[in-house]
């Protein structure tokens, strides 16, 4: 009888045993799945995190009972992607901040990472049975929070060499956001981790200030030493500077930037006095200068030479012209781009074309848009005032004509002109036989 119970008793604990395996298994799979649920949220909370540290324990736990369950057929990717997940997100989110030099998004990876920081204890503290040590070995390559905050700190301390290299490769606006981060407060932001952040705000601003005065100085050198190179290339950067000129609040820009207005205000300064035509073809001439000199002003000193020219008597041009010209290649380059001189670049083209050859004329064949006023405009008004009655007719006609030919063949194109000037042979063929 005793065997006969002894016999029993192994039965029921055989079927205790299995009853027990079937809901460890159970509870496991249920487990699994909560801990995937939970981890799917995008950025978890202090509290979530508490709740799946319970869960992933609990799951461990059930895992760690010897000969309970069968941790080979444990799919452990059921664990492990979902927590790998959440780290991954953090990692990306650290990428993007180093890449884009943004301090917000730093504290908020720094955070992210701080939140999930229980987790890989969790894991990495837990009795782990050989089976499971790909685990512990897989979340021991994750980051933890104070590795990102190594990170971190590695980078404030180099922001000098950082902004040096957006600097070289004219990515100022980059400039500009470490500045503005820098002087209103965004660096602050991670004051939680870092409690000394204020020496890395006043390290890069005086660094962005220092070099942008160094800008300005050199500017004031070029014009100083009458050394336009130097002032036109340091204009111009001070130009593209502006934003970052606006993140560290700075304007020591403004008297460079005096220096050339006041210049031209001076010259297109409409005289009190009467002027001869060669004082006053100087005065324009002096501003072409500038313009070439400094590209940057070239619209203010085209109007200002604009405004000089329409408050003169139309009749004074040819002669204005004719002075002009006796200047070097500025005073052509103002006879050839204001509309004011066309009847004198008519005269001189008619003039040309007729005692020199076709080259010249197609030379100085000038293409414009059909809505513009244009030299090429009155140079074709001139010439219509020649003809009269049915000829001028005729002319329009053929005019119009070829208007459209040639604006068919220019019409947004881009490349070589090699194929614009055939085409254009054809149509002045065309219009050869016709006449």
């Amino acid at each position: 009888e005793s065997f006969g119970e002894f016999i029993e008793i192994g039965i029921c604990c055989e079927k205790q045993f299995k009853e027990t395996l079937k809901l460890a298994e159970n509870r496991i799979e249920v487990m699994f799945e909560r801990i995937k649920q939970t981890a799917s949220v995008p950025e978890l909370s202090p509290e979530a995190v508490v709740k799946l540290c319970e869960d992933v324990k609990e799951s461990l736990g059930l895992l760690s009972v010897r000969g309970l369950i069968n941790t080979e057929k444990v799919d452990l990717k059921q664990i492990y992607q979902p927590i790998e997940a959440q780290f991954s997100s953090v990692a990306t989110e650290y990428a993007k901040a180093t890449a884009q030099n943004d301090f917000v998004m730093f504290a908020e990876a720094l955070r992210h990472s701080r939140t999930l920081q229980p987790l890989l204890n969790t894991i990495q503290s837990a009795t782990i049975p050989q089976q499971l040590v790909e685990l512990r070995a897989s979340t021991g390559l994750l980051q933890t929070c104070d590795t990102y905050k190594a990170d971190v700190i590695q980078f404030l301390r180099g922001l000098p060499e950082v902004i040096t290299k957006e600097w070289e490769k004219g990515n100022f606006n980059r400039v500009a956001k470490i500045g503005k981060a820098a002087s209103d407060g965004t660096m602050k932001r991670l004051k939680e981790f870092f409690p000394d952040i204020e020496s890395y705000e006043q390290s890069a601003s005086n660094f962005i200030s220092e070099l942008y005065d160094e800008v300005v100085s050199e500017a004031q050198r070029g014009w100083n030493e009458v050394d336009m190179e130097l002032f036109n290339k340091n204009y111009a950067l001070l130009d593209k500077l502006a934003p970052v000129a606006k993140a560290i609040k700075k304007t020591s820009q403004e008297s460079i930037f005096q220096l050339i207005n006041q210049k031209i205000d001076k010259i297109a300064q409409p005289s009190n006095e009467s002027e001869g035509i060669d004082k006053f073809a100087r005065r324009l001439v002096s501003l072409e200068e500038i313009a070439i000199d400094v590209p940057m002003v070239q619209g203010k000193v085209k109007k200002s030479i604009t405004d000089l020219l329409n408050a003169q008597d139309s009749s004074c041009f040819s002669k204005l012209a004719a002075q002009l010209e006796t200047f070097n290649h500025l005073g052509s380059l103002i006879t050839s781009e204001y509309p004011h001189f066309s009847v004198y670049q008519r005269d001189i083209w008619v003039t040309k074309t007729k005692t020199q050859d076709i080259k010249y004329a197609l030379d100085h064949f000038r293409i414009t848009n059909a809505s513009e006023t244009s030299i090429l405009q009155a140079l074709i008004s001139g010439i219509k005032d020649i003809f009269v009655g049915s000829e001028r007719e005729r002319m329009e006609e053929l005019y119009e004509d070829f208007t459209i030919e040639f604006r068919k063949i220019v019409q947004g194109f881009k490349g070589n002109f090699g194929s614009i000037v055939n085409n254009l042979k054809s149509v002045l063929k065309r219009g050869r036989n016709h006449d």
